[in-house]
């Protein structure tokens, strides 16, 4: 919490300032949103691997396959279009965290505590 020192009168020396809050620091630190973030895409990245193979089932069983009659092309397809969609999955959630970050610091504001009770 940032504190400045502004005097109750003006005849005061500068011995009697009174300490004003200014600014209140929010109560999640970048740190605690980045260990977040990270748990979170881990989790996406270990789910990967099962989601393509899903994926490439449905793929299989929607009669798109006809559609592609190279073996090579059609696997290139679903590769191409799951690692696009993994990497919008982490742009988004980067995007959600920054956003949550910020309404922390700039709606939501920490609760004041009363007499040691919040």
């Amino acid at each position: 919490m940032t504190i400045a020192r502004v005097p109750a009168s003006r005849s005061q020396s500068s011995a009697d300032e009174v300490c004003t809050p200014l600014r209140r620091e929010p109560s999640t630190g970048r740190r605690w949103w980045i260990i977040a973030y990270l748990l979170t895409a881990v989790a996406v990245l270990i789910r990967a691997p099962g989601l393509y193979d899903d994926v490439q089932q449905r793929l299989d069983g929607a009669g798109i396959a006809e559609e592609l009659t190279d073996e090579s092309m059609r696997v290139l397809a679903l590769k191409i279009g799951f690692y696009i969609a993994l990497l919008l999955s982490l742009i988004i959630l980067v995007l959600y965290y920054s956003l949550a970050a910020a309404l922390e610091r700039h709606v939501f504001k920490p609760s004041i505590s009363l007499f040691g009770v919040r």
